[in-house]
């Protein structure tokens, strides 16, 4: 495991919507226990609303979670999985840097100091964008101008931003497209396994839609980005053999997963 084994593993997400990708995260390190070994994992969701983080709670621990007595507790909801994984939530705004910047340079003293890693993905640009501020409401472009409060606000991320922010204490990684990373990670194989074991017509034609939607260069595969902060030991080179010497290559450094292409 490239964290190198920790005791403790922690897995923090910040605006975890219905909670599926912790509970996706959690059901692989289920399988993987030769990888995680003996790590104690907990599960760590800022989330300032309350609705989503009851539905992340069913999502994650069903009934097993209770809210904290206390408004000041920092940890306003706490539960437990069915596999006994501690999961924590966070909700105070004034406990959450509104500025991304600000929660970047935090991640990344974090990690120079602790290790660890940290994985961004949304969608924005390399410090190429200009004016990217848009509404949307109804899933449709709305004038951010027209009926103010109405509708949502967004902008890209300037990934370059984040870069200069995070420092030369840790290293970054991408941005590189989802469609790149997701094919890294080995996709294309994972779709070949789920449809071979999939005689039903209506999930294989889902399996293949939600393919497109992740992966299609016109839909999310080059609209979101992955970018990454790591411990700079991470991609430290490895050493040179010592005593007979069979390789006259330099030893490359240590491949990182979905920004490094797949090899078999």
């Amino acid at each position: 495991m490239g964290a190198g084994r920790p005791e403790h593993l922690q897995l923090v997400e910040l605006g975890p919507g219905r909670g599926s990708l912790a509970a996706d995260i959690l059901r692989v390190f289920s399988q993987l226990q030769s990888v995680v070994g003996g790590a104690s994992v907990s599960v760590h969701l800022v989330e300032v609303s309350p609705a989503l983080s009851q539905l992340q709670a069913e999502t994650l621990t069903g009934k097993r979670n209770m809210e904290a007595s206390s408004e000041d507790d920092p940890v306003y909801r706490h539960g437990e999985t069915a596999a006994r994984v501690s999961v924590s939530w966070y909700r105070r705004l004034e406990d959450v840097p509104a500025e991304g910047g600000v929660i970047v340079q935090q991640l990344a003293r974090r990690i120079e100091e602790e290790g660890g890693a940290a994985l961004i993905a949304d969608y924005g640009h390399d410090g190429t964008g200009t004016d990217t501020l848009r509404g949307f409401k109804g899933h449709q472009l709305h004038d951010v101008l027209s009926t103010p409060g109405s509708a949502d606000l967004t902008a890209d991320v300037d990934f370059s931003f984040l870069r200069r922010m995070a420092g030369g204490g840790v290293a970054c990684l991408g941005p590189v497209t989802q469609r790149t990373f997701l094919k890294n990670m080995g996709i294309d194989v994972r779709m070949q396994v789920l449809l071979r074991n999939c005689s039903d017509p209506s999930t294989r034609k889902q399996l293949i839609s939600s393919y497109d939607m992740l992966t299609n260069p016109s839909k999310m595969g080059e609209r979101f980005h992955f970018f990454s902060l790591l411990h700079p030991s991470r991609l430290a080179v490895p050493k040179k053999p010592q005593g007979l010497k069979l390789e006259k290559k330099s030893p490359a450094p240590l491949p990182v997963a979905g920004f490094t292409e797949l090899g078999f």
